[in-house]
């Protein structure tokens, strides 16, 4: 046998450094592809999660417009936006539309955002209750014209679990945020304004993480906000701020918080 021919043939194959510095490099390679592969993932779960957020506040203040397109906005009609315990405003005004007892198309409509969420409650109104005074709400009723004693719990219906904060502003034909007690003869529309979860979000805090939650963002205070300034800003800021960030709750909650508004204009 050759053995020049012999040592030849084995210069051919890879040296154990040759290996060890293939394997190192394939090794780095696989860590930078599962680098990747987490970042995709998590774009795409943040993605999801936003989209569940906005999905959950469409349908919630959807549901407000299909009610507000049908109210009876007039000056000897109440049209009220009242304070609740817990921050959260409610709404409350008389609409075109037929309630769950009756076809009458004429019912008392309310919102309010309790401890499972967005609440729409309805009270069918006859034509001959319909009384035009100062207070009609206290008239029909025969009771005190604060939401939680125009209707009863029984009354309301959940819309959104995932509506854990809102807030409505009147707004002036002058196009400026009007003060709470304004008549609705002032105003041109009215503003929501929202703090929502996503469902799977919702589903990991209880009533008592969600009351937190709510009481980290202040009431508006219409007298320093004006059109067409971001109305939502403040609550938005608050989403990243340390008040928020430190509480006690799942990290996929502080995530997955949004804020969004809407404004319904009125058919005078």
């Amino acid at each position: 046998m050759n053995l020049h021919a012999l040592t030849k043939n084995e210069s051919k194959g890879f040296t154990l450094v040759e290996l060890m510095a293939a394997t190192v490099v394939f090794c780095v390679l696989v860590f930078l592809v599962m680098q990747l592969m987490n970042l995709a993932q998590g774009a795409s779960e943040q993605t999801k999660r936003r989209i569940g957020s906005g999905q959950e506040a469409r349908f919630a203040l959807d549901r407000i417009a299909e009610d507000l397109r049908d109210a009876v906005v007039r000056d000897d009609v109440d049209f009220k936006v009242v304070s609740r315990a817990g921050g959260n405003d409610a709404i409350v005004f008389i609409a075109r539309v037929p309630s769950y007892k009756s076809q009458r198309r004429l019912a008392l409509i309310s919102y309010r955002v309790a401890s499972g969420g967005l609440e729409r409650g309805i009270l069918s109104l006859d034509e001959q209750k319909m009384v035009f005074l100062p207070d009609p709400l206290t008239a029909i009723t025969g009771v005190g014209s604060t939401v939680d004693q125009i209707l009863d719990d029984k009354d309301y219906d959940l819309v959104s679990s995932g509506i854990v904060r809102m807030e409505f502003l009147l707004v002036g034909k002058n196009g400026l945020f009007l003060s709470s007690g304004a008549s609705v003869k002032e105003a041109e529309g009215v503003l929501a304004v929202v703090v929502v979860l996503s469902r799977e979000a919702r589903a990991l805090i209880d009533s008592a993480g969600v009351q937190t939650l709510a009481a980290s963002f202040a009431d508006l205070d219409a007298g320093t906000l004006a059109l067409p300034a971001n109305p939502s800003g403040s609550w938005a800021a608050a989403l990243v701020s340390d008040t928020v960030q430190n509480l006690e709750l799942p990290r996929r909650v502080k995530q997955d918080v949004k804020v969004f508004h809407r404004y319904y204009r009125f058919n005078h």
